[in-house]
């Protein structure tokens, strides 16, 4: 079992009150004691998260049996009790949780809900997809460096696609299928890619084809490889390059995965052409080919992601209402995409103010909305597919002499959130706040790497970065705190998630680093709230950049109350989340 894989688990809903952690598969939970307490973890589970590389089955009975949840890595979730849900059988009936590392060749997938908005932010990141982009990144990388033949060339790149050697396999497949329909849920992505597998398939046969033809020095490779030549530059990307934008939105999937195979081929004609061709003849024209096909595919790659950008943005509107007794319209920011990924909506009671007015305010907010966070956040949660088609940029280049060689990278910094009160206006909130201890509004994301950071009673935050500097947010003198100590270069915090309603009811962060504990790499830990002064804190959230650049926590922002007094002066929060982009050639 990798440290990766273990599930936090929690006896109160929206990730609060005693926490345990569960490092290995245990088949009877009645006989694990909770820490801090004298209660089992048997029927005890209200909320959970699983590990960065953890696939976990939860069964109802001892030793596996019974109703189960099946849960990817990284998923959250905050209220086992949601009827959606599994009709809420799961909720304090857990006896048996089932751990993997890898993920299973038989996983039914993830247990999925009766109706979308129970993921309203109930995913802190699909991992367990977002992996699979690395995984065809990291393949790409190797396929771009020195390779010791044509066989071990198309063998990475097979082996890869197809882990378990079978053309039916659809570990990678899926794994992306499933990234993208969490974004562009509403066009069709799965149908669509469907229609496309059959090729795929086809595809599979005449690599292992050509595969057999090397290893045993048929006079047929050259014919072979012909033909698959052919089959691309005449049939698949013609094809791709007349993709309609609607299509290529749907089938961001099929072609990354088809690009992948279509850049690669060529790019074997050229670097083993001797191996396979007997000559060197036709390699300037070969290596032109390949230049026209990574222009082809990241073209249809960009466009399909633009248009599923400019279909995410369009659904961002604003709805309007009457107040209970109708002397009032209110006018709310309405995002129905926040349900799979964001979790954030605004909406402001406009008492006494004029219909325009108030229209014209929450117009504002859809600007900033749209223009600061939900574009970004739709940007660097695709950064992954973006990371892909950038190193197939380096496929019409012999290879490097470095055998360590990895494409470039640069930063890029998401502004994520907030989450918090439900009256907070966009266009008032995001000035710079003072730097002290009741500072009212907060932007901080300071230029300098984040060293430690104190969560006080879930009342105040106190960051300490690299060059000394300190900051206060909200009061910072509670006594429950919780420290996390990113002073070593290669700690840092790579997500958070929790729970809000009026206020901030609950706040998680996930670490990549152990605390001892168990021997997981990572871990949850925060803090959390009663249920007095606005109720349990319905609305999940969570946050944690993009995935494929390894995002960490570099800043915050939000809001806190100014009364000193007030038990609850931290009402909202967001994140600035620094990831790396990788480079693609230019010249």
């Amino acid at each position: 079992m990798t440290s990766g894989a273990f599930v936090t688990c929690w006896g109160n809903s929206n990730f609060r009150d005693e926490q345990l952690l569960v490092t290995q598969s245990t088949a009877d939970l009645s006989k694990v004691t909770v820490p801090g307490t004298t209660v089992k973890a048997g029927d005890w589970i209200r909320s959970l998260s699983t590990g960065p590389s953890c696939w976990a089955v939860a069964t109802t009975g001892v030793n596996g049996t019974g109703p189960s949840l099946c849960l990817d890595p990284n998923s959250c979730i905050a209220d086992l009790a949601d009827s959606d849900l599994l009709k809420g059988q799961m909720n304090r009936a857990i006896s048996s949780i089932t751990l993997s590392s890898t993920r299973p060749s038989d996983w039914p997938g993830a247990t999925a809900p009766a109706t979308p908005s129970l993921w309203r932010g109930s995913v802190l990141s699909d991992l367990g997809a977002a992996s699979i982009n690395r995984k065809v990144k990291s393949l790409c990388v190797k396929l771009v460096k020195s390779v010791p033949g044509a066989g071990p060339f198309l063998g990475i790149l097979v082996s890869g696609l197809w882990p378990s050697g079978l053309p039916s396999d659809t570990e990678i497949w899926a794994g992306m299928e499933k990234w993208v329909e969490s974004l562009v849920n509403d066009i069709g992505v799965q149908a669509a890619d469907n229609a496309y597998k059959a090729e795929m398939e086809g595809l599979f046969s005449d690599l292992r084809l050509i595969q057999y033809d090397i290893d045993n020095k048929t006079p047929e490779l050259a014919v072979h490889y012909g033909e698959l030549l052919h089959s691309i530059t005449a049939s698949y990307l013609p094809k791709m390059d007349s993709t309609s934008d609607v299509i290529a939105a749907q089938t961001l999937t099929y072609i990354t995965v088809l690009g992948t195979i279509m850049i690669a081929v060529l790019r074997g004609s050229f670097v083993y052409a001797q191996e396979i061709f007997g000559d060197t003849h036709e390699v300037a024209f070969n290596r032109t080919q390949t230049q026209a096909a990574i222009k082809i595919v990241r073209k249809t790659l960009s466009r399909g992601i633009a248009f599923a950008r400019q279909n995410r943005m369009a659904k961002i509107t604003i709805e309007s209402g009457k107040n209970w007794d109708h002397t009032q319209t209110w006018y709310q920011l309405s995002d129905p995409y926040a349900q799979t990924y964001l979790g954030y909506q605004v909406s402001t009671d406009f008492t006494g103010t004029s219909a325009a007015d108030a229209h014209s305010t929450v117009a504002k907010d859809q600007s900033v909305y749209t223009d600061q966070f939900a574009g970004p956040t739709f940007d660097a949660l695709f950064q992954p597919f973006f990371d892909i088609a950038n190193v197939w940029t380096y496929f019409d280049q012999d290879p490097p002499a470095d055998t360590d060689w990895t494409p470039p990278t640069a930063p890029q910094v998401v502004k994520m959130g907030p989450w918090g009160g439900n009256d907070m206006s966009l266009t008032g909130v995001f000035s710079p706040g003072e730097v002290n201890h009741m500072c009212g509004q907060f932007d901080w994301a300071p230029s300098s790497r984040i060293v430690k950071l104190e969560l006080f009673d879930l009342t105040g935050i106190r960051l300490t970065t690299a060059d000394g500097a300190v900051r206060h947010i909200g009061p910072t003198n509670g006594k429950d705190v919780q420290t996390f100590d990113l002073s070593s270069p290669d700690r840092a915090i790579i997500g958070a998630f929790g729970a809000w309603d009026t206020t901030l009811k609950s706040l998680q962060f996930r670490t990549n680093y152990s605390t001892g504990s168990g021997g997981v790499d990572c871990f949850d830990r925060g803090n959390h709230r009663g249920d007095s002064n606005g109720g349990d804190g319905p609305y999940p959230f969570a946050s944690n950049g993009s995935d494929g650049g390894d995002a960490i926590l570099s800043g915050l922002f939000g809001y806190t109350d100014d009364n000193p007094g007030d038990s609850y002066a931290l009402r909202a929060i967001g994140f600035y989340w620094t990831y790396q982009t990788t480079v693609a050639r230019t010249d």
